[in-house]
């Protein structure tokens, strides 16, 4: 009986590796790396979105100056005055307030002149009127700036009026030739007219050094003019 049981029962050894079972070492959970969120390129995403903003507002900024630029080109070849840049505000406020400053000035000089030529030629508002044969002087206005700077002014004005011809001359001329030019006239009437003498010519005096019969002392050299003086002593 003992024999029998003894055949039932396997007492062969096991091999190591089927007898032991490794453990299986677990990684923990936070220890796993993530894998790194890929960056977003697509149309939408708002990087993509900003540099798309900021090129649109540099073109546009860019078509604004160029149009402001050739609008200035433009206003300047006709010479008319320049629409100003609408963000730049002060700056307009202060060119408008400068160039009413200047229209005053101008307004105030053109009135002195014509009161001083009615008041000192009882024709002078013809003369006025005379330059609207030759086109007027509505457009200009460097000839009565010129004419309002000079002393005398209001006489060259009215001198001109009174010569068509030469006005015709000066307001052809740029606005340095026409300054030089005008300056030139008024040193010339401002010149007072040599005065005429009525006296008689005076008798020849007797003697050897006398002048010669009949001279105008006032044409004779300093040489004569001091022998006649000493003869008429």
């Amino acid at each position: 009986m003992s024999e029998t049981t003894n055949d039932l029962v396997d007492t062969t050894p096991l091999p190591i590796d089927q007898a032991t079972e490794t453990p299986t070492t677990e990684t923990p959970a936070d220890a796993t790396t993530q894998p790194e969120t890929p960056p977003d390129n697509s149309f939408n995403s708002k990087a993509v979105q900003k540099r798309i903003a900021k090129l649109t507002y540099e073109r546009e900024e860019a078509n604004r100056k160029a149009t402001a630029l050739e609008a200035l080109l433009a206003a300047q070849r006709n010479g008319a005055t320049p629409a100003t840049v609408p963000h730049d505000f002060d700056q307009q406020v202060k060119q408008t307030a400068a160039q009413m400053r200047a229209q005053e000035a101008f307004n105030e000089a053109s009135n002195a002149t014509f009161q001083k030529g009615v008041s000192e030629f009882p024709d002078f508002q013809n003369a006025v009127q005379s330059y609207e044969l030759i086109g007027g002087l509505n457009d200009k206005r460097a000839f009565v700036e010129a004419i309002n700077a000079l002393p005398n002014g209001h006489v060259v004005f009215h001198h001109l009026g009174k010569n068509l011809g030469t006005a015709s001359e000066i307001l052809e001329m740029t606005p340095v030739q026409m300054a030089i030019k005008l300056a030139e006239l008024s040193g010339s009437l401002a010149k007072p007219k040599k005065a005429i003498s009525n006296a008689p010519v005076p008798p020849a005096p007797l003697g050897g050094n006398a002048a010669p019969t009949g001279k105008d002392p006032s044409k004779m050299s300093m040489a004569e003019f001091m022998e006649w003086r000493k003869s008429t002593l």
